[in-house]
């Protein structure tokens, strides 16, 4: 089959997508959704960052099964440390949906056995597929990343991510299976997972571990990170952690690091932890990550994995080295960061287990917003209410005032788009997904409409977009309530190394101006971390800019003295990624007042019990490797309630308008254990919920806030958060769009630039029968398109799957069961497949012209196919006469419409740029302030005139401004 399909030229991904269309056309079938040509083009060269996929959807009636699986497009991700280790095609990514009880269909939760039946599938059946054998070996939470940093804390959608590896297979070399091998991959060998964990973390050498702890550690291997560096092992240094009440300035001990990697004296102290999670590496290792990542700077931190470890790594302020050839190059581990040991092999160690890999790393920081937790928690702590209204009311009023700005033009209104939906990330990442001729999502919609010539002065489909992205905006505002808040921020924390803050103090120092500012001294700040639910989870502390720690910048700073880290103190953070919240705003900092520590109640009190089965008694058994999954799977599949406990914490609060009362605090604490659940082994169900309800005096269940229910709920306006969304923001936005459908009532659909070559033809068609027949013929498969379109899609309206009918709130309802994408692709490829009659070419040689360009493209029935032929404009420019005020017209033309109308509109100026290139794109501010004549602030201390940083002489920047900071002695 692979030699049939080289032979056909298959293995070229247009070829083959214009062949499946043909054969999907000819037999009145959908198209699957079709994977991106970055992901094919990187499986053609070994799968690296290519993400194999699927889902297990629970069937409702009885059929043969209970689960329907389903394959998803291929896509390009972020790699993997077991990935890039044996291949990324062994691994397999399946999303399951909850087996809890209450979540099976009734001919499924008849069998009292039917959830540990699915458990013993999963993890003990070999799975068949793709030509290889699959076992399972890692099963963790999938979250809703939609929703934002913290959705799985309330938003976790009720579905898990089952890791699967290849053990075998018919492309494996020496493999016995049958089946289509492909050539091109014969390197993998056969290889059980037993192996695979082994290599990873050793059960044997971590036997005095909690099971499900180290279960959980099985993460470190599949999470998505960037290599960089790797680290011999005489680099690596081992350190004890910083206590509390023994402030020291960090050193490397290297006769210490000796004894900890024998695992000789290890560090018994019971103290709190004072740097949980951070410690240091070089200066010159910093430098060699950061060209690995290909940065144009240098950060200040690094949150990484590396063996065992992770955490934070800032760089070394004291410039320390190692003996030893490249002693310069170096890499601190304390005990808080090591997770597990790697396998002892520190003559010649696995290149893989020593690199250093890069989750995030600190960048120059942004505005930060208040959420619906920081304000009730502000609001708790003696902020006044109106200030809050103030603060809404200021920022809503800004943002529509740069709205209204941006409509005079395309340039402005991309420059707005990028700041409200910044899409380069995903851009780089993932390209522009399209749906047929347009790409998916609205913020990508709304910048090709712009980038085309298209303006909503005369587009109402642009008109529509921006509608729709701006009634978002104004909803998301009153949904999450993140005020903007100029004087705010979010940093990575670390404790500082040098033990120079004295307890209460933290610092910190910006690499680009910030609010005017390169360093807060001398001032109060909250600090805060998310989530919070207590009081005391944003406490009030003292900015005091010191010298010696002036290389951390874009970072917190926090005191590594007292008797407890300030970070735990912050709903018991720690210092391995976790952001604070910092704010200076003078009307929040000013009346707020610090909330007494409250220590937890022990997990008692809330019937919490504990799985506390170690690796060591596994070990026991021959098949120690099966038991062990099986308890990790076992556990993790059942379902957590922390999302239920926040919700009832938050309807609590809410009810009782106080987040200060001993059931609510109770609650909030309750949060703190279940936060680390699956870590820490927690058994609490249904049954323990309900049984510590019962003990408060608290109903099982509560309303929802009205904010979280709008069409139902009965708004408080002593409640702030009601006040705010109910008063403050919906007047904003009602006025808001209220405006804009003034300004925009008239707007058409007609467009003369697009139609211009259809009328061309119609009057070369007065004088040439062929071209009369070619347009007819067009006209009628035209009406076909509309037809497949109306058939799947609301008939009245032709509002498609995900499109909102403007100004209603509601969604169109499709007639099919088919996905979106499959419509669109369906349509695009129905426009793109059209070809001059066969009558019309022998009547003409013009369109017997038309058609040899056409076909000139072998893969003119592709998407992507090359638009520029005469022909295919020219059904562009049709579609678009006969059906302008019709959506459908976009997701089959839209390519080819946008070419006509950037011709028109930009003579002399029209430039075609290659989608790699084009990804990079990004508008600059300044530049795009200057082109709309905005006032451009004057940075001239600070920048260079070409906007880059004065900074040649030290990489961690010119700090001869600062005067009346003074280091410590």
């Amino acid at each position: 089959a692979f030699e049939y399909a080289y032979a056909q030229g298959l293995d070229d991904y247009e070829t083959l997508w214009s062949k499946i269309a043909a054969t999907a056309k000819q037999h009145g079938s959908p198209l699957p959704e079709r994977s991106s040509m970055m992901a094919w083009k990187q499986c053609e060269q070994g799968f690296e960052n290519v993400a194999l996929t699927g889902s297990l959807k629970m069937l409702e009636q009885p059929g043969g099964g209970i689960f329907e699986f389903k394959l998803n497009p291929l896509k390009v991700e972020r790699t993997y440390r077991l990935a890039r280790k044996f291949g990324h095609d062994r691994f397999f990514v399946l999303s399951v949906p909850s087996i809890e009880p209450q979540h099976l269909p009734p001919y499924v939760r008849s069998d009292p056995n039917a959830q540990q039946s699915i458990i013993d599938w999963l993890v003990h059946s070999e799975h068949s597929f793709l030509g290889r054998k699959w076992r399972a070996f890692y099963v963790k939470p999938e979250s809703n990343r939609k929703a934002g940093p913290y959705s799985s804390i309330t938003l976790n959608n009720g579905k898990f991510r089952v890791y699967l590896f290849a053990e075998n297979g018919c492309d494996f070399a020496a493999s016995t299976i049958s089946g289509e091998k492909d050539p091109r991959n014969m390197s993998h060998m056969p290889m059980g997972r037993k192996e695979l964990i082994e290599w990873l973390m050793s059960l044997k050498i971590n036997s005095d571990k909690p099971a499900l702890k180290f279960f959980s550690r099985i993460g470190l291997g599949v999470s998505q990170t960037k290599p960089t560096i790797q680290f011999d092992p005489q680099q690596i240094i081992r350190s004890d952690n910083a206590h509390a009440n023994i402030p020291a300035v960090r050193r490397l001990q290297d006769e210490r690091s000796r004894e900890k990697k024998a695992n000789e004296t290890p560090d018994g102290s019971e103290l709190p932890v004072m740097n949980d999670g951070c410690a240091r590496l070089s200066k010159a290792a910093a430098k060699a990550i950061t060209e690995a990542l290909h940065l144009d700077y240098t950060p200040s931190i690094f949150q990484g994995r590396i063996a065992g470890a992770k955490g934070v790594w800032m760089i070394d302020s004291l410039g320390e080295c190692i003996r030893g050839p490249k002693g310069d190059i170096w890499i601190e581990i304390t005990d808080s960061q090591l997770k597990f040991e790697s396998a002892r092999d520190n003559l010649y160690p696995d290149p893989e287990r020593v690199t250093f890999e890069v989750l995030h790393y600190s960048k120059p920081l942004t505005e930060a917003n208040l959420n619906f937790q920081l304000m009730t928690i502000l609001a708790a702590c003696k902020v006044p209410s109106q200030v809050f209204c103030d603060l809404l009311e200021a920022d809503l009023t800004a943002r529509v005032a740069e709205l209204e700005a941006a409509m005079e033009s395309g340039l402005a209104i991309r420059q707005w788009n990028q700041e409200i939906n910044p899409v380069n990330s995903e851009r780089l990442a993932h390209g522009v997904e399209m749906h047929g001729g347009m790409p998916s999502t609205l913020p990508e919609k709304i910048n090709w409409f712009v980038e085309q010539g298209f303006d909503p002065q005369s587009c109402c489909r642009l008109k529509d977009l921006l509608y729709k992205a701006i009634k978002g905006y104004c909803i998301r505002l009153e949904n999450r309530m993140n005020i903007g808040v100029a004087k705010s921020t979010y940093a990575f924390m670390i404790a500082d190394p040098l033990a120079v803050l004295e307890e209460g103090e933290v610092h910190i120092g910006f690499s680009t101006p910030f609010e005017h500012e390169m360093m807060l001294h001398d001032i109060d700040l909250l600090v805060a971390r998310l989530p919070a639910a207590l009081p005391s989870d944003i406490q009030k502390v003292r900015a005091t800019f010191k010298v010696e720690l002036k290389s951390y910048r874009d970072v917190i700073v926090f005191s590594s003295k007292g008797a407890c880290s300030l970070a735990h103190k912050l709903s018991g953070g720690d210092y391995d990624g976790d952001k604070a919240w910092i704010c200076w705003e003078s009307r929040l900092v000013d009346p707020f007042v610090n909330a007494p520590l409250i220590e937890p109640p022990g997990p008692e009190l809330y019937g919490i019990e504990k799985e506390d089965t170690t690796i060591k008694k596994l070990l026991l058994n021959d098949d120690y490797m099966d038991r062990f999954l099986r308890l990790g799977f076992d556990f993790n599949l059942q379902g957590n309630l922390l999302g239920v406990c926040t919700i009832y914490h938050e309807s609590l609060c809410y009810q009782r308008n106080n987040i200060n009362s001993p059931s609510a605090i109770k609650i909030a604490q309750l949060l703190g254990y279940l936060v680390d659940r699956a870590k820490a082994g927690m058994i609490f169900d249904d049954e323990k919920w309900l049984a510590f309800l019962k003990n408060e005096g608290l109903p099982k269940s509560l309303p929802k806030p009205a904010y979280k229910d709008k069409e139902k709920g009965k708004p408080q306006r002593s409640n702030l958060i009601d006040r705010l969304v109910f008063e403050t923001a919906k007047g904003i936005r009602e006025k808001t769009l209220g405006n804009f459908s003034r300004r925009f009532n008239n707007v058409g659909s007609y467009d003369t630039d697009v139609v211009a070559l259809y009328k061309v033809e119609c009057e070369d068609a007065k004088r040439d029968e062929g071209i009369k027949k070619a347009l007819a013929d067009l006209k009628t498969e035209l009406r076909a398109i509309r037809d497949f379109w109306s058939t799947h899609c609301m008939g009245s309206d032709d509002h498609g799957a995900g499109e909102e009918v403007k100004g209603s709130g509601i969604r169109g309802r499709r007639k099919s069961i088919l996905p979106f994408q499959a419509i669109a692709e369906q349509v695009r490829d129905n426009f793109l497949a059209v070809r001059p009659s066969a009558e019309a070419r022998t009547l003409s040689p013009i369109v017997a012209r038309w058609d040899r360009e056409y076909q000139y493209s072998p893969t003119s029935t592709s998407p992507s196919s090359p638009p520029w032929n005469h022909w295919n404009l020219l059904k562009a420019s049709s579609i678009f006469f006969h059906y302008h005020d019709r959506p459908f017209i976009w997701y089959a033309a839209g390519v080819e419409l946008g070419i006509l109308k950037s011709q028109a509109r930009g003579i002399g100026t029209f430039r075609t740029v290659v989608g790699d290139i084009w990804e990079c794109f990004k508008v600059d501010n300044k530049a795009a302030d200057r082109k709309t004549n905005k006032v451009v602030e004057d940075q001239g201390n600070y920048m260079g005139g070409d906007g880059l940083e004065i900074d040649e002489a030290d990489e961690y920047g010119d700090w001869g401004w600062m005067e009346g900071v003074e280091p410590n002695d």
